[in-house]
């Protein structure tokens, strides 16, 4: 069935995609970030339902508040509106109310130096930090980990079922059955997960 009217597109969406530099051999860390971009519930979150507010947070090291930002800039980018300092304090009574202007700038990649730096300060993902090459795996379960953990502990998200976008997005759940060769006996257990990997056969490619 079509709908009857057409589908309004949201303020804030990123439309087009915007590059990442990469500082130093950190091209394993933007194919991560460029997918996330790519997310439209992660995007939707931190864009649209302002699932993670970084002006309200006050979690030093927060990661939550990084990727917001990220989300923020790259809209910013990809649409020529600033709407970073709106959101910073006092940026009303700084710039007597006025709307954000519009970017010189629009189109140009983004330099992703704060979620870096941020992410070499976490505990969980310190092993991944200087400028080393890594693996892309690796580093997307340290972040959702990170972020996951950052906006289920941080004051400035937004209500407990928002607070599981990671696990909303990514998570699933496998079933494990164990069988007994000898008497048939069999039990159960589900496992959850974030991520999973599974094997892919020969084949000339894979269809969507």
């Amino acid at each position: 069935r079509k709908d009857s009217q057409p589908r309004q597109t949201p303020l804030l969406q990123i439309d087009r995609p915007v590059g990442l530099y990469n500082i130093g051999n950190t091209c394993f860390m933007n194919t991560v970030l460029q997918c996330l971009m790519a997310t439209k519930t992660i995007e939707e979150f931190f864009l649209q339902k302002s699932g993670h507010n970084f002006a309200a947070c006050s979690q030093p090291r927060c990661l939550a508040c990084s990727l917001d930002k990220l989300f923020l800039e790259t809209f910013a980018s990809s649409s020529g509106i600033n709407v970073v300092p709106a959101l910073q304090p006092n940026h009303e009574h700084e710039n007597n109310g006025q709307t954000p202007t519009p970017l010189q700038l629009k189109g140009f990649p983004l330099i992703p130096n704060e979620i870096l730096s941020t992410a070499w300060s976490i505990d969980s993902m310190k092993h991944l930090a200087r400028y080393a090459q890594h693996d892309s795996h690796e580093y997307l379960q340290a972040l959702l980990h990170a972020v996951g953990k950052a906006l289920r502990t941080s004051s400035a998200s937004a209500n407990r079922r928002d607070k599981d976008i990671i696990e909303e997005s990514f998570g699933g759940s496998v079933k494990n059955i164990l069988v007994c060769s000898v008497c048939g006996e069999t039990r159960e257990k589900d496992e959850a997960f974030v991520n999973l990997s599974v094997e892919v056969g020969e084949m000339n490619r894979i269809s969507p």
